[in-house]
């Protein structure tokens, strides 16, 4: 005869998450859509002005390196590269 028992445990961390942020143009695209759609379902209706505001820098930002986006787009700049497999080789392997 055989007995298994499981325990849950519940930890509650106090102080900030830690956020990794997108290290690429496919990961910060990816965060992006995710963005957009929290914020067309209505889950940041409070922080609408600082999403806009974000936007605006984004947008200066994106302006300001318009010629580099040119260059690249005709082939003047090398494409970036593709993004990296996330986790331990292990992980990976484990994962398929």
């Amino acid at each position: 005869m055989e007995r298994t028992e499981t325990v849950t445990r519940t930890t509650v961390r106090r102080g900030p998450a830690k956020v990794r942020l997108p290290e690429d143009i496919w990961e910060w695209q990816a965060a992006l859509v995710q963005l957009q759609n929290a914020v067309r379902e209505g889950r940041f209706t409070s922080f609408l002005d600082l999403l806009v505001r974000d936007l605006e820098a984004t947008a200066a930002v994106a302006r300001e390196h318009q010629n580099d986006l040119e260059k690249l787009l005709a082939g003047e700049l090398p494409a970036p590269r593709p993004p990296r497999p996330q986790g331990s080789k292990k992980k990976r392997r484990n994962r398929r």
